[in-house]
């Protein structure tokens, strides 16, 4: 008896606390606080109608950057949700809202994986119905996301106290951002790809050389070809200014210096650099020992990427040591010049 005693108290202690966490002010003020989720819900479909809409039109940095923007977004919000604590009675309705919410991050980051994909050159190959497939299913994901978000609206309405209003709202997000069958992707997916803004470009240059000491004159008296004349055979540093032109960030980026003097076996140092979109890096390679007589070849490069146009990738400089009694006044065609720099590749 005692025990029965025991177990139907502690069944009676249970039932009043469920009851007081279940209370009716308790679920209304939780929904209070789905709400703002449901608003910023909203601000993110419009960011992303917004990249659809304008995809064909960007290029693959820009598409990142706002892409990357939307999957923080997605995600904070189903991370959001994920740490509320729901009274008992809304528990079935917030696991519908947090899987809604989970299927929606998905399938943004889904999309950005596709962006990515998109800017690849087999993007243009034969493989490019698989991009159509891909985005129905992310049509189909957030379509199974609308509509666990109607029911948990529906489920949230129906667990307060009658009489009560529940000013929750949020417009689905295929009504926001259009249908993603396969006749609306397959037709997004091709102005893409038509307007090649998305396809990724690599192009790594040489931008700039100078050395140390520099040239006291630029002789162009040979076979029109302009010589740096040199005051000494003292050892040379060169320094080389090397930039991406491309539209991805390139790692392992080797820059070589080679000099070859018609005696012996050329000379060459190299270093490795990381170079961002658009970014540039200084190399400053040492110790070269120009021919005290005879013709100086430095060539300066950069080594290519896959896919990239060569002509700016290497500089040739030819330089000789003037002479003891040399007149430089008779062999001087223009001032001379410490750096070369090429134009756009």
């Amino acid at each position: 008896m005692v025990a029965l005693a025991i177990t139907v108290g502690v069944f009676a202690v249970d039932a009043t606390l469920r009851s007081l966490e279940d209370d009716p002010g308790r679920r209304l003020g939780f929904l209070d606080r789905t709400r703002p989720v449901l608003v910023a819900t909203q601000s993110t479909a419009t960011a992303l109608d917004d990249l659809l809409d304008t995809l064909a039109t960007l290029d693959p940095t820009a598409a990142r950057l706002r892409v990357d923007r939307i999957v923080e977004a997605a995600s904070r919000q189903r991370d959001e949700v994920a740490a509320l604590d729901p009274p008992v009675t809304l528990r079935p309705a917030v696991a519908l809202l947090l899987s809604a919410l989970h299927l929606r991050a998905d399938a943004v980051g889904e999309i950005r994986a596709l962006i990515e994909d998109l800017a690849r050159p087999a993007a243009n190959g034969p493989g490019f119905d698989s991009f159509v497939t891909r985005l129905v299913a992310v049509g189909d994901d957030l379509a199974l996301a609308d509509r666990l978000v109607a029911r948990f609206l529906d489920q949230a309405a129906r667990a307060v106290p009658e009489g009560e209003v529940v000013a929750l709202d949020a417009v689905p997000w295929l009504d926001e951002i259009g249908a993603l069958d396969v006749n609306a992707a397959g037709a997004l997916l091709t102005a893409v790809r038509s307007a090649g803004v998305l396809a990724e470009t690599r192009d790594l240059a040489v931008i700039a050389v100078s050395i140390d000491p520099p040239a006291v004159v630029r002789d162009g008296t040979d076979v029109g070809e302009p010589i740096s004349v040199l005051a000494t055979d003292a050892p040379l540093d060169v320094t080389v200014i090397v930039a991406n032109r491309g539209s991805r960030a390139e790692q392992g980026v080797t820059v070589r210096v080679r000099v070859e003097t018609g005696g012996g076996e050329p000379v060459e140092e190299s270093e490795v650099v990381d170079l961002d979109p658009g970014g540039q890096a200084a190399v400053r390679l040492g110790g070269f020992r120009p021919a005290a007589d005879g013709m100086t070849i430095l060539v300066v490069r950069v080594d290519p990427v896959d896919d990239e146009p060569l002509a700016d990738n290497e500089r040739v400089l030819r330089l000789r040591v003037r002479a003891p009694d040399e007149a430089i006044s008779t062999t001087t065609t223009s001032a001379p010049p410490t750096t070369t720099t090429t134009g756009p590749g």
